[in-house]
């Protein structure tokens, strides 16, 4: 699943363009309209489905299926706090530590909305990173 609406690779499936009448081309691999401005899927309403959006933001976005490292990511079955790298308190706060797994990405900024982000190590990766939307991350 790619955040831009497309298929990216065999093991990810298809979601739809959120656009008027879907993506320009046939076979596209993002959304894009005539205009040529991008669509992406809004996050869902609730903290735990639009904490579960943004770390599938993260992953599609960063290439996470040719990470070293990725147990849990992307599995229906396996809650994000369960995903390797990811740590969850009882309080709600939640660490991110995805440092040397081979992130080649914009780091999305989406990022800073996850609830409780408390720690993010991204070091040892090919990441361009933006403190645009650091604001939202309150507890960073």
């Amino acid at each position: 699943y790619n955040a831009l609406g497309r298929q990216t690779s065999f093991d990810m499936p298809c979601a739809p363009c959120n656009l008027q009448g879907g993506a320009q081309y046939y076979g596209s691999i993002a959304c894009v309209a005539s205009d040529g401005t991008e669509a992406t899927t809004p996050p869902p309403n609730n903290n735990v489905d639009n904490d579960r959006w943004i770390m599938e933001l993260i992953y599609s976005t960063c290439k996470g299926e040719y990470w070293t490292e990725k147990d849990g990511w992307m599995d229906d079955n396996v809650g994000i706090c369960e995903w390797s790298g990811v740590s969850c308190s009882d309080d709600g706060a939640m660490g991110l530590n995805l440092r040397s797994r081979g992130l080649k990405c914009a780091f999305p900024k989406e990022a800073f909305k996850l609830s409780g982000l408390a720690t993010l190590v991204l070091d040892g990766n090919e990441v361009e990173f933006s403190f645009e939307g650091i604001q939202d991350a309150k507890d960073l």
